[in-house]
């Protein structure tokens, strides 16, 4: 990776406790091959195990790598926010301490794409998916055939979307700062980045598959059960539904799936107090 000249692409991680998996993403991240000045982010964001030395180890002979440990630990948009917020390149590219990359040609091609649609303020690519407690890993690409296209307002409501985090790049004159000041309420900072970007131009999207999303039982998400899923998303909609209240596109969206998640709620807690009392006339009381 090229050092000399201005930043062309920055590379944030953010890690928490991965001391199984940082090492897997940081190799990912070294394998690149660019024809680009490159930095590359870490934020720990005050992990409590083995991470911190095993990023320092891994780092310690790379010119081009700035490492941050927070004194305190900040939560996710927190460690997340300051990671980008530090990015100087002209381009953005964000990963998960837990996911990899598995093309070495992934962010060349990501920067040549988006050199040669001026119309697309990012992109994002397909990826595989490791479930770690099942010890298994998809052999084709994770996004549905719906979610395999350019992204643009008009398009949202077809199909919705689903973008693999660690798979984005995006152009950094793309994400207008400030940041608002409610993006360190939201848990989803990935996807309240997206649709802050996707404000600006379209999201593009290359058929490749270029990373490996991983799934584990210590991750925020995997790690909660249906009822505090529902309150997460609900949660989330809410708050990006009062940010986005005077957009004409994107207000009613997250309004719309705000109540619609809301709705989901009640149907479950309905389902679930159904459920006991069938249990309890059959006299299965546990």
């Amino acid at each position: 990776m090229d050092t000399t000249n201005d930043v062309v692409l920055s590379i944030c991680i953010t890690t928490y406790n991965h001391e199984k998996f940082i090492k897997q993403t940081l190799d990912g991240v070294f394998m690149q091959k660019l024809d680009a000045t490159v930095e590359v982010i870490i934020y720990n964001d005050a992990s409590t195990d083995n991470s911190d030395k095993i990023i320092r180890d891994a780092i310690k002979d790379r010119a081009n790598v700035r490492y941050m440990v927070q004194a305190k630990n900040k939560g996710i948009a927190g460690n997340f926010t300051d990671s980008i917020k530090a990015a100087r390149g002209k381009y953005v590219a964000v990963l998960d301490g837990d996911d990899y990359w598995i093309d070495e040609y992934k962010l060349q091609k990501q920067i040549e794409f988006l050199e040669a649609h001026p119309e697309c303020k990012g992109c994002f690519t397909d990826t595989l998916v490791k479930n770690e407690m099942e010890d298994s890993l998809t052999s084709v690409g994770a996004l549905k055939s719906k979610h395999k296209r350019h992204i643009n307002l008009e398009n949202l409501e077809h199909g919705g979307f689903w973008i693999p985090t660690s798979t984005f790049v995006y152009k950094n004159e793309a994400l207008k700062q400030p940041l608002p000041q409610i993006y360190q309420q939201i848990k989803m900072v990935d996807i309240f980045l997206f649709y802050l970007i996707l404000e600006q131009g379209t999201l593009g999207y290359i058929d490749e598959v270029t990373a490996v999303y991983r799934k584990h039982d210590s991750g925020e998400w995997s790690g909660l059960d249906s009822l505090k899923k529902l309150d997460f998303r609900i949660d989330n909609l809410t708050k990006m539904q009062i940010h986005f209240s005077e957009h004409p596109v994107l207000g009613e969206i997250f309004n719309n799936r705000a109540k619609s998640q809301k709705k989901k709620k009640r149907n479950f807690k309905k389902q679930n107090v159904l459920g006991s009392i069938k249990n309890i006339l059959k006299g299965n009381f546990n």
